[in-house]
Protein backbone atom coordinates (compact mmCIF):
# COMPACT_ATOMS: atom_id res chain seq x y z
CA UNK A 1 0.00 0.00 0.00
CA UNK A 2 2.83 2.84 0.47
CA UNK A 3 4.43 1.83 -3.17
CA UNK A 4 1.17 2.30 -4.33
CA UNK A 5 0.74 5.69 -2.52
CA UNK A 6 4.02 6.78 -3.56
CA UNK A 7 3.14 5.90 -7.16
CA UNK A 8 -0.09 8.12 -6.99
CA UNK A 9 1.41 10.35 -5.45
CA UNK A 10 4.32 10.82 -7.96
CA UNK A 11 1.71 10.61 -11.16
CA UNK A 12 -1.31 12.31 -9.33
CA UNK A 13 -0.07 15.08 -6.85
CA UNK A 14 -3.41 16.44 -6.62
CA UNK A 15 -4.77 13.54 -4.21
CA UNK A 16 -3.89 14.44 -0.67
CA UNK A 17 -2.48 11.43 1.17
CA UNK A 18 -1.56 11.35 4.52
CA UNK A 19 1.75 10.83 6.20
CA UNK A 20 1.85 7.01 5.55
CA UNK A 21 3.17 8.02 2.07
CA UNK A 22 6.31 8.53 3.93
CA UNK A 23 7.36 5.14 5.80
CA UNK A 24 9.90 3.56 5.49
CA UNK A 25 8.41 0.69 4.38
CA UNK A 26 9.86 -1.40 0.92
CA UNK A 27 7.64 -1.15 -1.84
CA UNK A 28 6.02 -4.17 -3.22
CA UNK A 29 7.73 -6.17 -0.95
CA UNK A 30 7.15 -9.79 -2.11
CA UNK A 31 5.78 -11.85 0.71
CA UNK A 32 7.29 -15.12 0.19
CA UNK A 33 10.73 -14.72 -0.78
CA UNK A 34 11.66 -18.26 -0.77
CA UNK A 35 8.95 -18.78 -3.33
CA UNK A 36 10.40 -16.27 -5.17
CA UNK A 37 13.63 -17.78 -5.20
CA UNK A 38 12.92 -20.98 -6.73
CA UNK A 39 10.99 -19.43 -8.97
CA UNK A 40 13.80 -17.82 -10.39
CA UNK A 41 16.09 -20.73 -10.15
CA UNK A 42 13.42 -22.93 -12.23
CA UNK A 43 13.51 -20.11 -14.83
CA UNK A 44 17.13 -19.76 -15.13
CA UNK A 45 17.21 -23.48 -15.51
CA UNK A 46 14.87 -24.00 -18.45
CA UNK A 47 16.70 -20.97 -19.90
CA UNK A 48 20.06 -22.80 -19.91
CA UNK A 49 17.84 -25.84 -21.49
CA UNK A 50 16.44 -23.83 -24.25
CA UNK A 51 19.76 -22.69 -25.33
CA UNK A 52 21.73 -26.02 -25.25
CA UNK A 53 18.83 -27.55 -27.28
CA UNK A 54 20.78 -26.63 -30.63
CA UNK A 55 23.43 -29.02 -29.82
CA UNK A 56 20.94 -31.50 -28.73
CA UNK A 57 20.92 -35.02 -31.13
CA UNK A 58 18.16 -34.70 -34.18
CA UNK A 59 16.18 -37.82 -32.02
CA UNK A 60 15.99 -36.36 -28.80
CA UNK A 61 12.23 -35.89 -28.00
CA UNK A 62 11.73 -32.67 -27.96
CA UNK A 63 10.87 -30.46 -30.41
CA UNK A 64 13.57 -28.49 -32.66
CA UNK A 65 14.87 -24.86 -31.76
CA UNK A 66 17.09 -22.63 -32.93
CA UNK A 67 18.47 -25.25 -35.49
CA UNK A 68 18.11 -23.26 -38.70
CA UNK A 69 21.17 -21.17 -39.83
CA UNK A 70 21.77 -19.53 -43.28
CA UNK A 71 19.69 -17.15 -45.72
CA UNK A 72 17.34 -20.26 -45.92
CA UNK A 73 16.20 -20.84 -42.38
CA UNK A 74 13.17 -18.88 -42.33
CA UNK A 75 11.76 -21.11 -45.18
CA UNK A 76 10.76 -23.57 -42.92
CA UNK A 77 9.09 -22.60 -39.80
CA UNK A 78 9.63 -24.14 -36.21
CA UNK A 79 6.89 -25.94 -34.19
CA UNK A 80 4.38 -23.85 -32.21
CA UNK A 81 1.09 -24.60 -31.37
CA UNK A 82 -1.80 -22.10 -30.57
CA UNK A 83 -4.87 -24.32 -31.10
CA UNK A 84 -4.64 -26.60 -27.64
CA UNK A 85 -7.46 -27.50 -25.28
CA UNK A 86 -7.20 -28.26 -21.51
CA UNK A 87 -7.72 -32.10 -22.71
CA UNK A 88 -4.40 -32.28 -25.22
CA UNK A 89 -0.90 -31.97 -25.12
CA UNK A 90 1.32 -29.69 -27.38
CA UNK A 91 4.53 -31.09 -28.67
CA UNK A 92 6.79 -28.11 -26.61
CA UNK A 93 5.29 -29.70 -23.84
CA UNK A 94 6.97 -33.11 -24.28
CA UNK A 95 10.50 -33.67 -22.45
CA UNK A 96 11.24 -36.75 -23.03
CA UNK A 97 10.25 -40.36 -24.40
CA UNK A 98 8.23 -41.09 -21.37
CA UNK A 99 6.12 -38.20 -21.91
CA UNK A 100 5.74 -38.60 -25.95
CA UNK A 101 4.39 -42.30 -25.06
CA UNK A 102 2.46 -41.32 -22.55
CA UNK A 103 0.53 -38.37 -23.86
CA UNK A 104 0.98 -39.96 -27.96
CA UNK A 105 -3.08 -39.75 -28.84
CA UNK A 106 -3.61 -36.38 -26.77
CA UNK A 107 -0.98 -34.50 -28.41
CA UNK A 108 -2.61 -31.28 -30.98
CA UNK A 109 -0.58 -30.78 -34.40
CA UNK A 110 0.95 -27.65 -34.54
CA UNK A 111 0.09 -24.30 -36.68
CA UNK A 112 2.38 -25.06 -39.87
CA UNK A 113 2.73 -28.74 -40.28
CA UNK A 114 5.77 -28.07 -42.81
CA UNK A 115 8.03 -27.91 -39.57
CA UNK A 116 7.80 -31.84 -40.17
CA UNK A 117 10.90 -30.88 -42.50
CA UNK A 118 13.14 -29.87 -39.52
CA UNK A 119 11.81 -31.26 -36.48
CA UNK A 120 12.08 -35.15 -35.57
CA UNK A 121 9.55 -34.84 -32.62
CA UNK A 122 6.66 -33.82 -35.05
CA UNK A 123 8.36 -36.13 -37.99
CA UNK A 124 8.06 -38.90 -35.22
CA UNK A 125 4.23 -37.98 -34.09
CA UNK A 126 3.05 -38.36 -37.93
CA UNK A 127 4.52 -41.33 -38.16
CA UNK A 128 3.10 -42.83 -35.27
CA UNK A 129 -0.34 -41.14 -35.64
CA UNK A 130 -0.94 -40.75 -39.49
CA UNK A 131 -3.34 -38.33 -40.01
CA UNK A 132 -4.81 -37.33 -43.97
CA UNK A 133 -5.08 -33.99 -43.32
CA UNK A 134 -2.17 -33.12 -42.17
CA UNK A 135 -0.34 -35.02 -45.03
CA UNK A 136 -2.05 -32.99 -47.43
CA UNK A 137 -1.38 -29.74 -46.04
CA UNK A 138 2.55 -30.55 -45.83
CA UNK A 139 2.21 -32.32 -49.61
CA UNK A 140 0.89 -29.09 -50.55
CA UNK A 141 3.18 -27.01 -49.34
CA UNK A 142 5.97 -28.75 -50.83
CA UNK A 143 4.10 -28.91 -54.52
CA UNK A 144 4.20 -25.63 -54.57
CA UNK A 145 7.30 -24.86 -52.60
CA UNK A 146 8.90 -27.37 -55.58
CA UNK A 147 7.25 -25.36 -58.56
CA UNK A 148 9.11 -22.27 -57.11
CA UNK A 149 12.36 -23.60 -57.20
CA UNK A 150 11.77 -25.58 -60.44
CA UNK A 151 10.63 -22.31 -62.04
CA UNK A 152 13.01 -19.63 -60.53
CA UNK A 153 10.62 -18.10 -59.16
CA UNK A 154 12.30 -18.74 -55.80
CA UNK A 155 15.41 -16.63 -54.64
CA UNK A 156 16.82 -19.32 -52.22
CA UNK A 157 19.58 -21.73 -53.05
CA UNK A 158 18.15 -24.96 -54.13
CA UNK A 159 21.41 -27.02 -52.88
CA UNK A 160 20.41 -26.17 -49.20
CA UNK A 161 16.59 -26.55 -49.84
CA UNK A 162 17.52 -30.37 -51.54
CA UNK A 163 20.08 -30.89 -48.36
CA UNK A 164 16.80 -30.30 -45.65
CA UNK A 165 14.42 -32.58 -47.90
CA UNK A 166 17.60 -35.53 -47.86
CA UNK A 167 17.34 -35.08 -44.62
CA UNK A 168 14.14 -35.48 -44.16
CA UNK A 169 13.74 -38.31 -46.06
CA UNK A 170 16.65 -39.99 -44.45
CA UNK A 171 15.55 -39.25 -41.09
CA UNK A 172 11.85 -40.84 -41.92
CA UNK A 173 11.74 -43.47 -44.71
CA UNK A 174 12.31 -43.01 -48.22
CA UNK A 175 9.81 -42.80 -50.81
CA UNK A 176 10.74 -46.01 -52.93
CA UNK A 177 11.50 -47.90 -49.88
CA UNK A 178 8.42 -47.34 -48.99
CA UNK A 179 6.51 -48.46 -52.01
CA UNK A 180 8.49 -51.03 -52.90
CA UNK A 181 7.73 -54.52 -51.27
CA UNK A 182 9.87 -56.81 -53.65
CA UNK A 183 6.63 -57.11 -56.12
CA UNK A 184 6.35 -56.08 -59.60
CA UNK A 185 3.72 -54.46 -58.81
CA UNK A 186 4.87 -51.96 -56.34
CA UNK A 187 7.67 -51.19 -59.32
CA UNK A 188 5.07 -50.12 -61.44
CA UNK A 189 3.46 -48.13 -59.23
CA UNK A 190 6.74 -46.21 -58.78
CA UNK A 191 7.14 -45.30 -62.37
CA UNK A 192 3.32 -44.41 -62.64
CA UNK A 193 4.55 -42.23 -60.04
CA UNK A 194 7.23 -41.16 -61.67
CA UNK A 195 5.42 -40.58 -65.06
CA UNK A 196 2.57 -38.50 -63.29
CA UNK A 197 5.32 -35.98 -62.04
CA UNK A 198 6.72 -35.54 -64.86
CA UNK A 199 3.41 -34.56 -66.50
CA UNK A 200 3.31 -32.16 -64.10
CA UNK A 201 6.83 -30.50 -64.48
CA UNK A 202 6.27 -30.39 -68.09
CA UNK A 203 2.75 -28.76 -67.58
CA UNK A 204 4.45 -26.20 -65.23
CA UNK A 205 7.62 -25.87 -67.08
CA UNK A 206 4.91 -25.16 -70.29
CA UNK A 207 3.66 -22.30 -68.23
CA UNK A 208 7.19 -20.35 -67.59
CA UNK A 209 7.84 -17.17 -69.34
CA UNK A 210 11.58 -16.92 -68.42
CA UNK A 211 13.95 -19.95 -68.40
CA UNK A 212 14.35 -21.95 -65.47
CA UNK A 213 17.93 -22.61 -63.96
CA UNK A 214 17.16 -26.02 -61.94
CA UNK A 215 14.85 -27.20 -64.42
CA UNK A 216 17.65 -29.40 -66.26
CA UNK A 217 19.45 -30.97 -63.83
CA UNK A 218 16.43 -31.57 -62.09
CA UNK A 219 15.16 -33.35 -64.85
CA UNK A 220 18.04 -35.07 -65.87
CA UNK A 221 18.36 -36.88 -62.47
CA UNK A 222 14.58 -38.15 -62.91
CA UNK A 223 15.37 -39.51 -66.23
CA UNK A 224 18.95 -41.10 -65.38
CA UNK A 225 16.92 -42.98 -62.02
CA UNK A 226 13.61 -43.93 -64.38
CA UNK A 227 15.83 -45.32 -66.84
CA UNK A 228 17.70 -48.09 -64.01
CA UNK A 229 14.13 -48.47 -62.80
CA UNK A 230 13.20 -49.67 -66.24
CA UNK A 231 15.66 -51.77 -66.76
CA UNK A 232 15.09 -53.54 -63.77
CA UNK A 233 11.24 -54.26 -64.51
CA UNK A 234 11.87 -55.38 -68.37
CA UNK A 235 14.10 -58.24 -66.49
CA UNK A 236 11.53 -58.89 -63.98
CA UNK A 237 8.76 -58.86 -66.05
CA UNK A 238 9.30 -59.38 -69.76
CA UNK A 239 5.86 -58.46 -71.06
CA UNK A 240 3.77 -55.83 -73.49
CA UNK A 241 1.83 -54.69 -70.58
CA UNK A 242 5.42 -54.06 -68.75
CA UNK A 243 7.09 -52.02 -72.00
CA UNK A 244 3.86 -50.26 -72.57
CA UNK A 245 4.14 -48.48 -68.97
CA UNK A 246 7.58 -48.02 -69.36
CA UNK A 247 6.97 -46.20 -72.51
CA UNK A 248 4.51 -43.89 -71.04
CA UNK A 249 7.15 -42.23 -69.08
CA UNK A 250 9.68 -41.81 -72.26
CA UNK A 251 6.63 -39.94 -74.36
CA UNK A 252 6.49 -37.34 -71.64
CA UNK A 253 10.15 -37.26 -72.06
CA UNK A 254 9.90 -37.38 -75.64
CA UNK A 255 7.34 -34.26 -75.48
CA UNK A 256 10.11 -32.15 -73.39
CA UNK A 257 12.91 -32.96 -75.87
CA UNK A 258 10.48 -31.87 -79.09
CA UNK A 259 8.89 -28.71 -77.94
CA UNK A 260 11.15 -25.93 -78.76
CA UNK A 261 9.47 -24.14 -75.36
CA UNK A 262 10.00 -27.04 -73.11
CA UNK A 263 13.56 -27.08 -74.58
CA UNK A 264 14.61 -23.92 -73.27
CA UNK A 265 14.30 -25.43 -69.72
CA UNK A 266 15.64 -29.10 -70.24
CA UNK A 267 18.37 -30.78 -71.91
CA UNK A 268 17.63 -33.99 -73.63
CA UNK A 269 18.17 -37.47 -71.58
CA UNK A 270 17.73 -40.17 -74.06
CA UNK A 271 17.04 -43.57 -72.66
CA UNK A 272 19.34 -46.18 -71.51
CA UNK A 273 21.26 -47.95 -74.57
CA UNK A 274 19.73 -51.62 -73.65
CA UNK A 275 16.64 -50.74 -72.52
CA UNK A 276 15.46 -49.37 -76.44
CA UNK A 277 17.01 -52.36 -78.02
CA UNK A 278 14.85 -54.57 -75.65
CA UNK A 279 11.74 -52.61 -76.23
CA UNK A 280 12.47 -52.93 -80.09
CA UNK A 281 12.63 -56.27 -79.82
CA UNK A 282 9.21 -56.72 -78.07
CA UNK A 283 6.02 -58.99 -79.03
CA UNK A 284 4.02 -55.56 -79.89
CA UNK A 285 3.26 -53.88 -82.84
CA UNK A 286 1.89 -51.06 -80.79
CA UNK A 287 5.17 -51.09 -78.48
CA UNK A 288 7.04 -50.84 -81.43
CA UNK A 289 5.12 -48.04 -83.00
CA UNK A 290 5.41 -45.97 -79.85
CA UNK A 291 8.66 -46.26 -79.04
CA UNK A 292 9.75 -45.44 -82.91
CA UNK A 293 7.60 -42.35 -82.63
CA UNK A 294 8.76 -41.47 -79.46
CA UNK A 295 12.78 -41.23 -81.05
CA UNK A 296 11.56 -39.43 -84.00
CA UNK A 297 10.17 -36.92 -81.90
CA UNK A 298 13.69 -37.07 -79.82
CA UNK A 299 15.39 -36.55 -83.60
CA UNK A 300 13.67 -33.80 -84.06
CA UNK A 301 14.55 -31.97 -80.86
CA UNK A 302 18.29 -32.79 -81.27
CA UNK A 303 17.83 -30.83 -84.69
CA UNK A 304 16.70 -28.05 -82.94
CA UNK A 305 18.62 -28.19 -79.96
CA UNK A 306 21.77 -28.43 -82.16
CA UNK A 307 21.13 -25.30 -84.17
CA UNK A 308 21.28 -23.51 -80.47
CA UNK A 309 23.63 -25.01 -78.08
CA UNK A 310 25.70 -27.22 -79.84
CA UNK A 311 28.33 -27.42 -77.22
CA UNK A 312 25.80 -29.06 -74.99
CA UNK A 313 26.07 -32.00 -76.41
CA UNK A 314 28.98 -34.33 -76.56
CA UNK A 315 29.62 -36.45 -80.17
CA UNK A 316 29.46 -39.56 -78.13
CA UNK A 317 26.46 -38.95 -76.33
CA UNK A 318 24.82 -37.73 -80.36
CA UNK A 319 26.34 -40.84 -82.28
CA UNK A 320 24.67 -43.27 -79.16
CA UNK A 321 21.70 -41.85 -80.18
CA UNK A 322 21.77 -42.16 -84.06
CA UNK A 323 23.04 -45.30 -83.11
CA UNK A 324 19.30 -46.35 -81.75
CA UNK A 325 17.83 -44.77 -85.54
CA UNK A 326 20.72 -46.49 -87.33
CA UNK A 327 20.35 -50.08 -85.74
CA UNK A 328 16.50 -49.68 -85.97
CA UNK A 329 16.62 -48.98 -89.44
CA UNK A 330 19.10 -51.85 -90.76
CA UNK A 331 16.58 -54.05 -88.70
CA UNK A 332 13.07 -52.76 -90.37
CA UNK A 333 14.26 -51.07 -93.65
CA UNK A 334 17.70 -51.99 -94.91
CA UNK A 335 17.76 -55.82 -93.86
CA UNK A 336 20.77 -55.41 -92.35
CA UNK A 337 20.23 -56.62 -88.56
CA UNK A 338 22.70 -56.56 -86.17
CA UNK A 339 25.13 -54.53 -88.64
CA UNK A 340 28.32 -52.75 -86.98
CA UNK A 341 30.01 -51.95 -90.07
CA UNK A 342 27.60 -48.74 -91.04
CA UNK A 343 28.88 -45.04 -89.42
CA UNK A 344 26.62 -44.76 -86.29
CA UNK A 345 25.47 -48.48 -85.95
CA UNK A 346 25.84 -50.47 -82.68
CA UNK A 347 24.71 -53.49 -83.69
CA UNK A 348 21.98 -53.09 -81.48
CA UNK A 349 24.73 -54.16 -78.87
CA UNK A 350 25.00 -57.63 -79.49
CA UNK A 351 28.40 -58.84 -79.34
CA UNK A 352 29.84 -59.50 -82.84
CA UNK A 353 30.89 -63.45 -81.73
CA UNK A 354 27.30 -63.77 -80.90
CA UNK A 355 25.97 -62.40 -84.00
CA UNK A 356 28.11 -64.84 -86.12
CA UNK A 357 27.12 -67.77 -84.14
CA UNK A 358 23.32 -66.55 -84.60
CA UNK A 359 24.39 -66.25 -88.42
CA UNK A 360 25.23 -69.97 -88.75
CA UNK A 361 22.23 -71.11 -86.97
CA UNK A 362 20.04 -69.75 -89.25
CA UNK A 363 22.10 -70.23 -92.20
CA UNK A 364 22.16 -74.32 -91.42
CA UNK A 365 18.04 -74.03 -90.98
CA UNK A 366 17.75 -73.64 -94.81
CA UNK A 367 14.85 -71.19 -94.69
CA UNK A 368 15.90 -69.31 -97.28
CA UNK A 369 16.66 -66.08 -95.70
CA UNK A 370 19.38 -64.70 -93.50
CA UNK A 371 19.73 -63.60 -89.95
CA UNK A 372 20.39 -60.03 -91.39
CA UNK A 373 16.92 -60.61 -93.28
CA UNK A 374 14.61 -62.06 -90.04
CA UNK A 375 13.72 -58.64 -89.10
CA UNK A 376 12.79 -56.55 -91.82
CA UNK A 377 9.44 -54.95 -92.16
CA UNK A 378 8.30 -58.70 -94.41
CA UNK A 379 9.92 -61.09 -91.98
CA UNK A 380 9.62 -59.60 -88.74
CA UNK A 381 8.00 -61.37 -86.25
CA UNK A 382 6.16 -58.20 -85.11
CA UNK A 383 5.29 -56.26 -88.49
CA UNK A 384 5.18 -59.78 -90.72
CA UNK A 385 1.29 -60.22 -90.97
CA UNK A 386 0.56 -56.44 -91.37
CA UNK A 387 3.04 -57.07 -94.02
CA UNK A 388 1.65 -59.88 -95.85
CA UNK A 389 -1.97 -58.70 -95.14
CA UNK A 390 -1.11 -55.64 -96.96
CA UNK A 391 0.01 -57.87 -100.08
CA UNK A 392 -3.07 -60.08 -100.34
CA UNK A 393 -5.23 -56.65 -100.17
CA UNK A 394 -3.42 -55.38 -103.30
CA UNK A 395 -3.40 -58.81 -104.81
CA UNK A 396 -7.58 -59.36 -103.90
CA UNK A 397 -7.83 -55.57 -105.41
CA UNK A 398 -5.89 -56.80 -108.71
CA UNK A 399 -8.02 -59.81 -108.93
CA UNK A 400 -10.96 -57.23 -108.81
CA UNK A 401 -9.97 -55.09 -111.64
CA UNK A 402 -8.19 -57.05 -113.70
CA UNK A 403 -10.78 -59.23 -115.72
CA UNK A 404 -7.85 -62.22 -116.41
CA UNK A 405 -6.79 -62.42 -112.81
CA UNK A 406 -3.59 -63.45 -111.88
CA UNK A 407 -1.92 -66.59 -112.67
CA UNK A 408 -0.29 -66.51 -109.44
CA UNK A 409 -0.01 -65.33 -105.57
CA UNK A 410 2.57 -64.68 -103.31
CA UNK A 411 3.17 -67.21 -100.37
CA UNK A 412 5.50 -64.73 -98.56
CA UNK A 413 7.26 -63.43 -97.20
CA UNK A 414 7.99 -60.42 -99.98
CA UNK A 415 11.35 -59.78 -100.94
CA UNK A 416 12.65 -57.85 -103.53
CA UNK A 417 13.41 -61.11 -105.35
CA UNK A 418 10.13 -62.72 -104.50
CA UNK A 419 8.42 -59.43 -106.37
CA UNK A 420 10.54 -59.87 -109.59
CA UNK A 421 9.74 -63.27 -110.00
CA UNK A 422 5.99 -63.24 -108.83
CA UNK A 423 5.70 -60.86 -111.81
CA UNK A 424 7.67 -63.29 -114.32
CA UNK A 425 5.50 -65.91 -113.20
CA UNK A 426 1.84 -63.74 -113.81
CA UNK A 427 1.76 -62.70 -110.12
CA UNK A 428 1.04 -58.76 -109.05
CA UNK A 429 3.35 -56.50 -110.29
CA UNK A 430 4.76 -54.10 -107.92
CA UNK A 431 7.90 -52.30 -107.11
CA UNK A 432 10.00 -53.08 -103.74
CA UNK A 433 9.82 -49.37 -102.54
CA UNK A 434 6.63 -48.86 -103.47
CA UNK A 435 5.49 -51.95 -101.86
CA UNK A 436 7.61 -50.95 -98.21
CA UNK A 437 5.99 -47.72 -98.34
CA UNK A 438 2.37 -49.23 -98.75
CA UNK A 439 2.93 -51.44 -95.49
CA UNK A 440 3.93 -48.50 -93.92
CA UNK A 441 0.95 -46.43 -95.34
CA UNK A 442 -0.85 -49.91 -93.75
CA UNK A 443 0.35 -49.44 -90.92
CA UNK A 444 -0.53 -45.79 -90.35
CA UNK A 445 -4.25 -47.02 -91.18
CA UNK A 446 -3.69 -49.50 -88.45
CA UNK A 447 -3.51 -46.80 -85.95
CA UNK A 448 0.63 -47.42 -85.70
CA UNK A 449 2.03 -44.00 -87.22
CA UNK A 450 5.33 -44.06 -85.03
CA UNK A 451 7.28 -46.82 -87.55
CA UNK A 452 6.76 -44.81 -90.27
CA UNK A 453 7.56 -41.39 -89.10
CA UNK A 454 10.95 -43.04 -87.74
CA UNK A 455 11.26 -44.28 -91.58
CA UNK A 456 10.52 -40.89 -93.01
CA UNK A 457 12.64 -38.67 -90.52
CA UNK A 458 15.89 -40.60 -90.76
CA UNK A 459 16.30 -41.48 -94.13
CA UNK A 460 15.68 -38.81 -96.60
CA UNK A 461 15.13 -41.41 -99.40
CA UNK A 462 12.18 -42.43 -98.11
CA UNK A 463 10.70 -39.00 -97.49
CA UNK A 464 11.32 -38.22 -101.14
CA UNK A 465 9.99 -41.43 -102.43
CA UNK A 466 6.92 -40.99 -100.35
CA UNK A 467 6.91 -37.74 -101.21
CA UNK A 468 6.71 -38.56 -105.14
CA UNK A 469 4.09 -41.00 -104.60
CA UNK A 470 1.75 -38.29 -103.18
CA UNK A 471 2.39 -36.31 -105.66
CA UNK A 472 1.47 -39.53 -108.39
CA UNK A 473 -1.43 -40.40 -106.35
CA UNK A 474 -2.93 -36.51 -106.02
CA UNK A 475 -2.61 -36.01 -109.93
Amino acid sequence: MCGLTEFKTYYYPEIIVGEAARAKASAFKHPDPQWRERLDEIQQAHASRSASRAERPLNAFRVARNRASGKNSARIPEVHTSNATENSVTLEEIENVEGFVKNLERIELPNQLIAVLGDPLLQKLLLLKPHAEAHQRASNWLASYGQDLLSGDSSEDINGSLELLETYVSSTRPLEAKVLDNTINSQLELLGFYTTLLQRWTISLASLEQKSAQAPSILADLVTHVNDLCLTLVQTAPTASTHSRILDFYEQTAVLASDPKLLVHTRISIPASPLVYILHFGLSPANLSRLCAILSKYKEGFQKAMTTSRSEYTPTYINEFNGFLMDICNCLWRSRAFNSNDVNAHGCLVPKSITEDLTSYVTSLNMGGSLTTLFSISYSPILGLFAISYFRELENEELERSAGGLRTRHAGPVTRHSLVALANNGGLRVGWDDYRLGVLTYLEQKSMTGVGQLMYNTMTNVMRRRSSMMMTDSA
